[in-house]
């Protein structure tokens, strides 16, 4: 029976990279974001090694670590199972952040100009050296600001203005994609709970979550640089009363970029019914076909294999449902035995954004397209 491989090694600046891989019982990792909701703020990852020759020693703070090869991380702590008088099986745990954790807890600085949003990013990154952003893209136009923050903040905001969700690390580079990007342009996979055929993944169990926190029909919209906003959705309104929320973006245009992502919000949030989901998808299960699928997702480096499609059974129901989906974010937990996926998908309601000849994400009359 097919299952995924995984290798953990200490990558130096310069030569070639030291594998511990047969050292390792755990690793957990959260690549992404749980939720549309979430913030962008990284994720740390614990590897679990057997530790009864101290290989610990090699894990130092600041040592690169790299996941298959093609994710990397930075060592920032390690905790320590010691069996007594060191006689059975003594384990380390190794904590490390991703690069958009890392990097993110840089103090910012700098001076930027007007410009696309994605590209003040690019620039505020580049600043610091040690995070490679790369995207694709990118509509929406970031104010001047003198920025003092924390990265992660600056870019949480570019973020929520952009409004895209398409965020992919990728070694140490972070790749965001523009709104108006077909952002499911490769590796659009089949997830099923029927067994696994050809590349289609099949998934163990689902959870479906219906309006919620994700709910707003009402949406206040505060930016570094214009008045505050707030935009609302009347119909819903008048039938469930108000559930406001807010955000907070840098933006460059009042009318064109706070006015309009409120109102787009406002809109894309104001049907209880919409639901989001979250799958938990074992390697054991699927064809080798399948397994390649999930690691090419995984290791996408474009930040444009977030669409997709979900096929589900609602209670009761006498034939499937198969919704599109736009993937948030993946849990990852491996031990010798298996690997767990669990994916965190967004219903595409909040992604249909207007691109002409696209039947995913150039859904028209919805009263939602805007800015």
């Amino acid at each position: 029976m097919p299952k995924l491989s995984w290798t953990i090694g200490i990558k130096p600046f310069i030569g070639a990279t030291t594998y511990y891989t047969d050292q390792v019982l755990a690793i957990a990792y959260m690549n992404g974001r749980t939720s549309y909701l979430d913030q962008f703020k990284g994720s740390t990852m614990s590897v679990t090694l057997k530790n009864q020759t101290n290989v610990a020693a090699n894990f130092t703070f600041g040592s690169r670590v790299v996941l298959n090869d093609d994710l990397s991380f930075i060592v920032t702590g390690i905790s320590f199972q010691d069996y007594p008088g060191n006689t059975g099986l003594s384990t380390c745990t190794v904590h490390c952040t991703d690069y958009l954790q890392s990097s993110g807890r840089t103090y910012g600085g700098i001076i930027a100009t007007p410009q696309l949003a994605l590209q003040q990013l690019d620039n505020l990154y580049s600043g610091a050296g040690n995070t490679d952003i790369v995207r694709n893209g990118g509509t929406a136009v970031a104010a001047y600001t003198n920025f003092t923050g924390l990265f992660l903040q600056q870019f949480q905001k570019i973020m929520t203005l952009e409004a895209s969700g398409a965020v992919q690390l990728s070694d140490n580079k972070v790749c965001v994609s523009g709104r108006e990007q077909n952002n499911g342009t490769y590796f659009r996979t089949t997830f099923t709970r029927a067994t696994s055929t050809g590349s289609n993944v099949s998934y163990q169990a689902i959870r479906r979550l219906q309006a919620d926190e994700q709910f707003a029909n009402s949406v206040t919209v505060q930016s570094t640089s214009n008045p505050t906003v707030t935009a609302t959705d009347s119909t819903s309104i008048s039938l469930y009363g108000y559930y406001n929320t807010g955000v907070s973006i840098i933006d460059a245009n009042t009318t064109a970029e706070t006015t309009g992502l409120g109102q787009w919000l406002a809109n894309s949030r104001s049907d209880p019914a919409m639901e989001s989901f979250e799958i938990d998808v074992v390697d054991t299960a699927q064809t080798q076909d399948a397994l390649d699928r999930i690691l090419n997702v995984w290791f996408d480096d474009t930040a444009q294999a977030k669409v997709h499609d979900l096929v589900y059974r609602v209670p009761g129901a006498g034939s499937d449902t198969t919704a599109v989906v736009f993937l948030e974010g993946t849990r990852l937990t491996v031990t010798p035995q298996q690997t767990r996926l669990t994916y965190y998908f967004s219903p595409m309601t909040l992604y249909q954004f207007f691109l002409l000849d696209n039947t995913t994400q150039g859904i028209l009359d919805t009263s939602r397209l805007g800015w």
